[in-house]
């Protein structure tokens, strides 16, 4: 596996979902006390196979009361992205994969899963990805009926042409169906940036730019939307103070 400059977000390998509340939560309240258990000594297992290692991802709301649930796993030797649909009742989609579907096998490790819903049942999916020797930022979109987006490439669209390491990305909805995406990228040893991309839905960057590129580094970057296409983005430079830009879309 590759080194990767992380956030402290990637958890403990387990095979089975870290934290069963993260899907309980996206129920309605009267569907989760009905049909979900809740014995911390039976969670709902995401994926049935029989892989070495499972890191839990993120998961989405699929407008219907269930989830989808993004994981790596390394069945096939290196991480790869899957993804398992679970039902409002609280059981996994009998018409998916036992071992979950998958959102990129490409080349080399993946890592540093993330996934926001993209306003239509569905979900748009990001990821540190490693097939060129190096860390860049991938994306792709998965519709409501679990299918991947043909509008992107098989195993995801890079968002960037930069040719250093990429840290992972944070994501937000622009509320309008596609994807604003924010990362720190290591322009020099001692000079990191912060680069943003705007994913429309037909899988095209609209804007790769700089929101901040002075010569102290600037790191850890979050986003938020504020209104359609308008997001807020702070993050922190070299001597901890914290900044905070607004950038519109269009």
């Amino acid at each position: 596996h590759h080194p990767v400059p992380e956030e402290g977000f990637v958890h403990s390998v387990s095979r089975y979902m870290v934290r069963l509340l993260v899907v309980v939560a996206l129920l309605p309240a009267s569907v989760a006390r009905a049909q979900w258990s809740h014995d911390a000594n039976m969670p709902v297992q995401v994926a049935i196979s029989a892989a070495f290692n499972q890191q839990a991802g993120a998961a989405v709301p699929d407008g219907t009361g269930g989830a989808f649930v993004f994981f790596l796993d390394d069945r096939l030797g290196n991480s790869h992205v899957y993804a398992q649909h679970v039902r409002a009742d609280g059981r996994l989609d009998p018409t998916w994969p036992v071992g979950g579907r998958g959102v990129c096998e490409a080349f080399n490790d993946q890592t540093a899963v993330k996934a926001v819903t993209d306003g239509a049942g569905g979900a748009y999916v990001s990821w540190i990805d490693f097939r060129s020797g190096i860390s860049r930022n991938y994306v792709t979109r998965m519709l409501a009926d679990g299918t991947l987006s043909p509008a992107f490439p098989i195993s995801g669209l890079g968002v960037s042409v930069l040719n250093n390491a990429q840290f992972p990305a944070q994501i937000c909805a622009d509320g309008v169906g596609g994807l604003f995406m924010v990362w720190e990228y290591a322009y020099g040893p001692t000079d990191h940036d912060i680069i943003s991309a705007w994913v429309t839905p037909d899988g095209t960057i609209a804007l790769e730019t700089a929101v901040s590129n002075m010569a102290e580094p600037e790191m850890t970057p979050s986003v938020c939307l504020e209104s359609p296409t308008h997001f807020a983005i702070v993050y922190r430079t070299v001597g901890g103070t914290i900044k905070l830009k607004q950038q519109l879309v269009h």
